[in-house]
């Protein structure tokens, strides 16, 4: 028996670490947030380590909330990253009183080694209509923002 729950505790514990090597956090620099953000992605689907789903955080006078499903298409660590989601903004980038949900993506390539180190460099896009103090006539902008992430994949 005290064997058996060992061998039992040992499978589990071998089968939740390799779980997690379908999970990467990440700061982006430029991209979906503008300016930076703290990101953590994952692969929700077992088998399926190219099907990903973001969650990212930035502080741009108030929070900045982004969400995002993307498609790893490549092999082994060299990667190009298709993606689409949202990103949240407040008055603060705006100049629109409230909080607001814009559509973004993602246009990057990912590299991500075996041992851990993410790097991810691309564009942007993003559908930011801007109407506060010194935008006037600008209804609508679409960023095409670069960006660059540094990271560990887990």
């Amino acid at each position: 028996m005290k064997y058996s729950c060992t061998i039992l505790l040992f499978i589990i514990c071998l089968t939740f670490t390799f779980a997690q090597k379908k999970q990467a956090i990440y700061a982006e620099f430029g991209g979906n947030a503008l300016i930076y953000s703290l990101n953590y992605d994952f692969a929700p689907i077992k088998n399926h380590d190219n099907f990903r789903l973001k969650a990212g955080v930035s502080y741009i006078g108030d929070p900045v909330i982004i969400g995002q499903v993307s498609y790893l298409f490549g092999k082994e660590k060299h990667f190009f990253e298709l993606g689409a989601g949202f990103t949240t903004v407040t008055e603060a980038v705006t100049g629109d009183s409230g909080f607001q949900i814009y559509p973004n993506a993602a246009l990057q390539y990912r590299y991500q080694h075996p041992r851990g180190f993410l790097f991810r460099i691309g564009f942007a896009p993003l559908y930011l209509p801007i109407t506060g103090d010194g935008f006037e006539g600008l209804n609508i902008i679409y960023w095409a923002w670069p960006g660059v992430s540094f990271g560990y994949g887990f």
